[in-house]
């Protein structure tokens, strides 16, 4: 915030994570260390229940052994590093799946357009430096691909998250509760892009464009199939013996003994009769008729009921929120997809129309990314497209949580660099499907301790190394807690 209480930011670089796992060679699967005949997907090791499977560690124990290769030439020797490396290997990878955990039971989410970004922004995946769909596409697995690239993004996020709160002085640590007292105010904007698209209708040659390109009709009808599939429907009386939600055990036990009573006597010809003078809903003066009811807007308990009766069947009785009922079937119609042909006008439309919101979302926000890295405020911006600018009120960072936003931990690491001369973050930050401007507004110093500590004589190296050894302690009691297996088999390969 203010120079004097500006945050010291070390480079730290991690002796343990995260895995620098080469994108070709962890997808193209297992290497020579594997078993021909064994299952790639078998596992390996199993780290709080998620699995290591054989793929990903031999496709990671044949990159690091390259990575010597090109460290030591001629002089690498694969019989040097014996046993021990698939031992290393294994247990980086163990230690990188604990902070993937991590990072997602503290809720260090990473959006699929951050992911985009980064996978766009990959030298492999480029031609005459920009991004190619092509070669892209030519990636094998890319889900596996793109579900690593988030783990590491992810784990990455958590790694610069804990060492940034790891004081190697006490200067450090006295200037960081100083910050913490600050008080601050900030103005902010939560964007969600999606509905910021212009609301104008496609042009008729754009539409026209997309009914020609038969391939992108087939793909996108197979994607948005639900969107074209008319629910099923169901006819049907119900009695119902109500039971509130706080209900006690002896409620329960007179509602459930009156609907077993019921049912006793209960068939398909009296069933109307029974609703009307014994069902306790709204539908007991139509001798419980509920009429055409459509699938999607029944309880599953209730649906998964009604499904496995025959018309005329009465069913058995059934609990669900809102009591005990009983059913009586009398028609059913059930869901249908429209073929493509019927809906092609339709999807040509809805494609034309996200082309347009798409380039205007990819337009916009590359626009405000650039205008932010240059400082500038995007209010008028966001004015002019209705996007409601709040204010946090007064609030201090000890509770590591923005008012009406939360605790978004990036946002929260980005206001400790904002000042009164630079009051703008220098991105977009996304927290819980938005996207958040902040701009700081005023900032309120706190008072310094009367010992304020002293700095003591230790170099960056040293403050770097205090750093890297609280955080290997860290990591070392997670995996104290964790619950890890490793495969006998791989065990006796070391051993052998």
């Amino acid at each position: 915030m203010l120079d004097i209480l500006r945050k010291k930011k070390e480079h730290w670089v991690s002796a343990l994570i995260v895995l620098a796992v080469a994108i070709v060679m962890a997808f193209f699967g297992a290497s020579k260390f594997s078993d021909d005949k064994a299952n790639p997907n078998q596992p390996i090791a199993w780290v709080n229940g998620d699995v290591i499977s054989q793929r990903d560690f031999y496709s990671e124990l044949e990159f690091t052994l390259n990575q010597y290769r090109m460290v030591l030439g001629d002089k690498f020797d694969e019989r040097l590093f014996g046993s021990q490396l698939p031992q290393q290997t294994l247990e980086r990878m163990i230690q990188f799946k604990l902070l993937c955990q991590q990072a997602e039971k503290m809720g260090f989410f990473i959006s699929d357009r951050e992911l985009a970004d980064q996978i766009r922004s990959n030298p492999y995946f480029q031609k005459d430096g920009k991004f190619d769909a092509a070669i892209y596409s030519r990636i094998p697995n890319r889900g596996i691909m793109e579900r690593r690239q988030r783990d590491q993004l992810a784990a990455g996020r958590l790694q610069t998250y804990m060492t940034s709160r790891i004081k190697s002085l006490p200067a450090d640590s006295e200037a960081s509760r100083l910050l913490q007292k600050t008080q601050v105010e900030l103005q902010f904007a939560a964007i969600n892009f999606d509905q910021l698209g212009p609301k104008q209708n496609p042009s008729p040659e754009a539409i026209n464009a997309i009914l020609q390109n038969e391939s992108l009709l087939k793909n996108q009808y197979e994607a948005r199939k639900l969107e074209f599939t008319d629910p099923g429907k169901f006819q049907f009386r119900q009695i119902r013996i109500g039971l509130p939600f706080e209900a006690g055990p002896e409620a329960r036990k007179k509602a459930e003994e009156k609907i077993q009573d019921i049912r006793k006597t209960l068939t398909s010809e009296n069933f109307e009769a029974i609703a009307k003078a014994q069902s306790d809903d709204e539908f007991a003066k139509k001798g419980g008729d509920r009429g055409w009811v459509t699938e999607n807007s029944i309880d599953k308990v209730l649906l998964g009921t009604l499904s496995t009766l025959q018309p005329n069947q009465v069913s058995g009785v059934v609990e669900a929120p809102g009591g005990f009922f009983i059913f009586q079937l009398k028609d059913r119609t059930p869901s249908k997809v429209r073929a493509l042909e019927t809906v092609k006008n339709q999807l040509a439309e809805q494609l034309a129309r996200d082309q347009i919101r798409n380039q205007f979302v990819d337009s916009t926000r590359k626009k405000w990314e650039e205008m932010l890295a240059q400082g500038k405020a995007l209010d008028a911006d966001l004015q002019k497209l209705g996007v409601p600018l709040k204010k946090t009120g007064k609030f201090s960072l000890e509770k590591d949580s923005i008012p009406q936003i939360g605790n978004g931990e990036s946002m929260i690491e980005a206001v400790y660099d904002l000042t009164l001369a630079s009051p703008i973050a220098k991105r977009l930050y996304f927290y819980q499907d938005k996207y958040y401007y902040l701009k700081l507004l005023s900032v309120t110093m706190a008072s310094p301790t009367k010992e304020t500590a002293k700095d003591v004589d230790l170099g960056k190296t040293e403050a770097v190394n205090f750093q890297r050894d609280l955080f290997q302690n860290w990591l070392a009691a997670i995996e104290k807690q964790a619950s890890i297996k490793i495969s006998s088999s791989l065990e006796k390969k070391n051993k052998g």
